[in-house]
């Protein structure tokens, strides 16, 4: 990324040279700002007085994890990740999950299978409200 910055006495002479700095910048590769205080008068390129290299969080590192184990993606664990956090539970049904993401139920149970097969997840009890049917397992995430 880089920025051009032009200054100048008047407006009409900050944006000239705001345009200088522009076509300066393009000729530094990576993260740079040039200022051109007048034609002839550059500053620069000014670089960063350190790299910032984000470190992973915790829990990035943790479905990465779960994500090997199990072989389920990290996209459609973090996907589950953020159903707890929008719901504020760890609870669900098999319906609601794949209302939730977006999937068939079927792609969901097999999403299930696999985190209960590793211990990611348990079978918490059944669901006896609906109306009609087999009453639907509700599972707890534990990741």
């Amino acid at each position: 990324m880089s920025i051009g910055i032009g200054c100048g006495q008047t407006i009409r002479e900050a944006e000239s040279n705001a345009l200088l700095a522009t076509n300066e910048t393009l000729a530094h590769p990576g993260t740079s700002a040039v200022i051109v205080l007048a034609p002839g008068k550059v500053v620069g390129p000014i670089g960063p007085k350190s790299e910032r290299f984000p470190q992973e969080s915790a829990t990035e590192a943790r479905l990465q994890a779960v994500a090997a184990a199990t072989g389920v993606s990290t996209h459609v664990l973090k996907k589950l990740y953020e159903a707890t956090l929008q719901r504020n539970s760890r609870l669900f049904t098999s319906a609601q999950l794949a209302e939730m993401l977006g999937m068939s139920r079927r792609t969901v149970n097999r999403i299930i299978e696999k985190l209960l097969d590793h211990r990611y997840a348990v079978i918490e009890g059944k669901d006896l409200t609906q109306p009609q049917g087999r009453p639907a397992r509700v599972i707890r995430l534990l990741f």
